[in-house]
């Protein structure tokens, strides 16, 4: 424990004298290893996420695989597949609700 406070009064002492270029040197370092820390931990989980919808996509294709002809599972319910139709017929209205309403944009050069 006593390490850690040595650490924190030393940090806070070159804080408080910031203005002095000799003290900006370790709070600089400081910041720069928080933000590499940081950015690897963002990319650690973003790979992870990444894998994990990976490997569900992976196990929805192969839920059928070792499954005779007649007797396939279902990937894609009746549901589940007018949910999507009814997202996609929802988006082509937005869109085609902002194409006839796009602004005209007056010519600057008259």
């Amino acid at each position: 424990m006593n390490s850690l406070t040595h650490i924190w009064n030393s940090l806070s002492a070159f804080y408080e004298a910031r203005h002095e270029p000799e003290n900006m040197r370790p709070l600089a370092e400081l910041y720069w290893r928080v933000l590499l820390v940081s950015a690897l931990g963002a990319l650690v989980g973003i790979l992870s996420f990444g894998v994990w919808e990976f490997i569900g996509v992976t196990q929805k294709l192969n839920a059928g695989a070792d499954l005779k002809s007649s007797e396939q599972a279902d990937i894609l319910s009746r549901k589940d597949l007018s949910e999507m139709l009814g997202l996609y017929r929802a988006r082509q209205a937005e869109f085609d609700a902002a194409k006839a309403s796009r602004a005209t944009v007056p010519d600057p050069s008259r």
